[in-house]
């Protein structure tokens, strides 16, 4: 097995584009008239599903390196609470998510750290678990985001 390669695989899959819009460009061209506006069958806003993605994003990246992780309360503190927000609200969060994943991809990157090792604070769970978590959980939102992008007509 080729190591490199599969840690380039891993990282590369925060941006893929090649089955799929990446989170750059399904994130570009949102103007403030579109962020509060519900765009989903549930009643959620792009608001809803950025933060949303950044808050779990967060949550996996401050549990592969912080050894007195506290579990966040599900479903309460995945999900941000109903409010209109400000357009830049909207723009921070968008730069933090893009930070922690760039973040994790230099997590991937680094060959000093054993992907495959179990978490010494959670020995059930390895860093490579997490990566595959993170970038499994962002296809699925990163896809609701596409439709809601779609039904608002953006």
């Amino acid at each position: 097995m080729n190591e490199k390669k599969v840690r380039e695989q891993l990282a590369y899959s925060f941006d893929w584009d090649k089955a799929h819009e990446n989170a750059v460009s399904l994130f570009s061209n949102i103007t403030h008239e579109f962020i509060n506006e519900k765009a989903m069958p549930n009643g959620r806003t792009l608001w809803d599903l950025l933060e949303h993605l950044r808050i779990c994003q967060f949550d996996i990246l401050d549990f592969i390196r912080n050894p007195n992780y506290k579990d966040l309360s599900w479903p309460d503190d995945y999900w941000p609470p109903e409010e209109e927000v400000s357009f830049e609200r909207w723009e921070k969060s968008k730069a933090d998510f893009f930070n922690d994943s760039k973040q994790l991809k230099k997590i991937a990157l680094d060959p000093s750290l054993d992907i495959t090792a179990p978490l010494a604070h959670a020995p059930d769970y390895t860093i490579l678990r997490e990566l595959i978590l993170v970038t499994n959980h962002n296809s699925y939102h990163l896809g609701q985001f596409a439709l809601a992008r779609r039904s608002l007509g953006i």
